[in-house]
């Protein structure tokens, strides 16, 4: 009689080693899955700090006190390109000085600056540009120069139409490195009382600023604020502007600026980073953004 046998199968190990076989690939699926992800995400890090960088740079160069009081920005020159091959400025020069040049030599800002060389014999020369009337209230304007020893006179004009409601100031050598402020009203010139110490050095030139604010609102034209070398000029605040009209519209507002000499010597005026503000654009509109 044959014995029956059955073979009993020990599959104990098989069943692990295949599913081994079958996890694997998931596994480094998996692995692969967020290795992309790590590289994809660590690169989104990268680029919103560099979008984080760009902000934080724009935002460092933002004027707020511009942004919060609405102001808008007319016109700006920074000199760095030529005067014959972009004529910014209508100029006038006599008596020997030259008309506007960029120069290399010197400079407050970029790499070039405005030049004028003001000759012999009473030499004057003047820049000048002339802008659509669009203000309705305050107008900076602002720019850096220079003074020479043979310089006597700087002339800084801003009016509407034909001279019509014309703030002037006039910076007027006294002495050495010493000068005297004038402006004119209604009632002519005003002298202010303390003098203003300029420094000229004809090897190293040294830099002033400029800035004057005046409102060309018809109800009250008048001077704002008068600031040179960060000083604060108080006493010309709320005095009336020059030949004072309020029956006309305007359409042109012009800015000029004449630098003067006398006698023997030549002189040489720099000019740069000329900035022209609207600061109240938004007024004709009965809008206030403070």
């Amino acid at each position: 009689m044959k014995a029956n046998r059955k073979i009993i199968e020990n599959n104990k190990g098989v069943t692990p080693a295949l599913t081994m076989l079958l996890v694997i690939p998931v596994i480094l699926m998996l692995i692969s899955a967020v290795a992309l992800w790590s590289q994809n995400f660590l690169g989104r890090i990268k680029d919103t700090q560099e979008k984080f960088n760009e902000l934080r740079d724009d935002i460092s160069d933002l004027d707020f006190a511009s942004v919060l009081n609405g102001s808008l920005l007319v016109y700006a020159d920074d000199f760095e390109d030529s005067q014959q091959n972009n004529p910014q400025w209508q100029t006038k020069s006599g008596n020997g000085a030259s008309k506007l040049e960029i120069s290399p030599n010197s400079y407050y800002s970029g790499k070039k600056s405005g030049y004028l060389n003001l000759g012999n014999n009473n030499g004057y020369s003047s820049i000048k540009k002339t802008f659509s009337d669009k203000c309705y209230g305050n107008i900076s304007i602002k720019f850096a120069f220079t003074t020479d020893v043979n310089e006597n006179e700087k002339v800084i004009s801003i009016y509407q139409d034909n001279e019509q409601n014309n703030a002037t100031i006039k910076i007027i050598k006294i002495g050495p490195n010493q000068y005297q402020i004038k402006y004119f009203t209604p009632a002519g010139e005003q002298t202010l009382p303390n003098s203003l110490y300029l420094y000229s050095d004809e090897n190293d030139l040294c830099w002033h600023t400029f800035e004057l604010i005046i409102n060309f609102d018809s109800n009250n034209l008048n001077y704002k604020n008068l600031t040179i070398d960060g000083t604060k000029y108080d006493s010309i605040d709320g005095d009336k502007l020059q030949n004072q009209d309020t029956s006309s519209n305007y359409n042109t507002i012009t800015v000029k600026y004449t630098s003067k000499k006398t006698g023997a010597g030549i002189a040489d005026s720099y000019i740069d980073s000329f900035i022209f503000l609207n600061l109240e654009p938004f007024k004709n509109l009965g809008i206030n953004i403070v």
